[in-house]
């Protein structure tokens, strides 16, 4: 019986993904490539349903992971939240049931699709009064490399697809001590 409970290990034992800050909390100033952090600029931008999606298809994640493992950076990438092979029901692993399959199974990085989203979000956007390109904020743990790669080679490939007319980032490193405690909870991000 215990063997039915065993689960194969994945590469990782820690999912990562990024997350889209609806109402940042970061301070308004200008950064040294003259471009300004706008708080109200961006959470327009993260409430509309069209950027969101045109970062999440947009985002080319084995580009990403490439940085941990160039490879074989294919085996690091999950799409959902909850790993395979973290629990199962009836047999069948928790990433595979009906809700969550479609996204187990499909490559998120669709470029054409990102670029159509952009295209709506833009015209939403641009008919709000919002101006372009949109700025991220990213903060990085600057303590790890993997996590200044990522930081560098996300924002660069995302800028490069969209253009620099829709979206720039900027990139902030901070020391690991109390990372998360100075960046994610308190919403000093974007992105």
């Amino acid at each position: 019986e215990k063997a039915k409970l065993i689960r194969p290990n994945r590469p990782s034992s820690y999912p990562y993904f990024y997350l889209i800050d609806c109402k940042p909390a970061y301070e308004e100033k200008t950064m040294p490539d003259g471009y300004t952090l706008d708080c109200a600029q961006w959470t327009a931008a993260a409430n509309n349903l069209n950027f969101r999606k045109s970062l999440y298809y947009g985002l080319d994640r084995v580009k990403a992971v490439s940085c941990y493992d160039k490879y074989s950076p294919e085996s690091y990438v999950i799409r959902t939240i909850t790993p395979p092979n973290f629990c199962a029901a009836n047999g069948v692993d928790y990433t595979m049931l009906p809700a969550l399959k479609e996204y187990t199974e499909t490559d998120q990085f669709q470029a054409d699709k990102a670029k159509e989203y952009a295209a709506k979000a833009k015209e939403e956007l641009t008919a709000q009064g919002v101006s372009f390109p949109i700025i991220a904020y990213i903060p990085y743990n600057a303590g790890d490399p993997n996590h200044t790669n990522i930081a560098i080679v996300v924002s660069q490939q995302l800028e490069e697809l969209f253009g620099s007319d829709y979206i720039h980032f900027e990139l902030e490193g901070y020391p690991d001590t109390d990372f998360l405690a100075t960046t994610r909870r308190p919403g000093n991000y974007s992105f």
